[in-house]
């Protein structure tokens, strides 16, 4: 008589991509209802923005970054994240002025900021060039006096 095996899921081999899908679903699911009971909580609000982000949805990891700067709008990385919000979306207009923001508020990661890929619709801007200048302007200066 032949054996019979029965289909077994811990036997599944799932290309990475799909595993990684999952695992973020998974980790969005969990801080999702984590905030249920902290709304206002910033590192898990960051992480669920993050997430959104990866995940490809964009008009969500929006509405993250633009909650989590009406709760601190004096944080440079939360403007940052809003400006590469609002670029993935091609919100230009909106992703300089948050971008310039950020710089105004003491962001200065410049080196992942010329090459951060949820810029790259605003950087075909002409604007964006001269956000470059300034942030140029910006490394010159001793940093107590950007403020």
């Amino acid at each position: 008589m032949k054996k019979f095996n029965a289909w077994n899921w811990k036997n599944v081999r799932l290309p990475e991509r799909v595993l990684e899908g999952l695992v973020r679903s998974f980790e969005l699911d969990l801080y999702s209802a984590f905030l249920k009971h902290e709304p206002d909580n910033l590192e898990i609000l960051v992480e669920v923005g993050n997430l959104f982000t990866r995940l490809g949805k964009f008009k969500e990891g929006l509405k993250v970054d633009e909650r989590l700067v009406k709760i601190k709008p004096k944080e440079a990385l939360f403007h940052y994240n809003l400006a590469c919000s609002q670029s993935l979306l091609g919100q230009i207009d909106h992703a300089i002025e948050s971008l310039k923001r950020a710089i105004a508020l003491g962001y200065r990661n410049f080196d992942y900021l010329v090459k951060d890929a949820d810029l790259e619709n605003a950087r075909k801007d002409q604007r964006f060039q001269e956000v470059l200048k300034s942030v140029v302007q910006t490394k010159k200066r001793p940093q107590q006096e950007v403020q």
